[in-house]
């Protein structure tokens, strides 16, 4: 009698095995890349959805309504211009906090 462990199966099917090799090399390439998969580039109609969609749940939380389209259109400038400002700084800025 050998005093030595063998296992006749793996505890993970191959198939699995093949799975999160590939997911993990996936995961790896996009950590890799300078447009990681939670940091992903928008196009500039995605950028002025997300802005705009941002702004309405600023309005909604805060309570903003606004007289004319215009003013309203100067507010969405101020906000998007800000929110520009916050990501510029929280991009190049190494730092322990992050604006909101």
């Amino acid at each position: 009698m050998k005093n030595t462990l063998q296992f006749s199966r793996s505890f993970i099917p191959l198939y699995h095995q093949v799975a999160l090799a590939v997911l993990c090399l996936a995961l790896a390439a996009s950590a890799a890349s300078n447009d990681g998969p939670l940091r992903r580039r928008r196009t500039e109609e995605q950028q002025h959805d997300f802005v705009r969609g941002e702004f309405e749940l600023f309005k909604e939380k805060f309570g903003r309504a606004y007289q004319t389209p215009e003013e309203e259109a100067q507010r969405l400038k101020v906000f998007r211009d800000n929110l520009k400002n916050i990501q510029v700084r929280d991009e190049n800025v190494k730092r322990q906090y992050f604006l909101k």
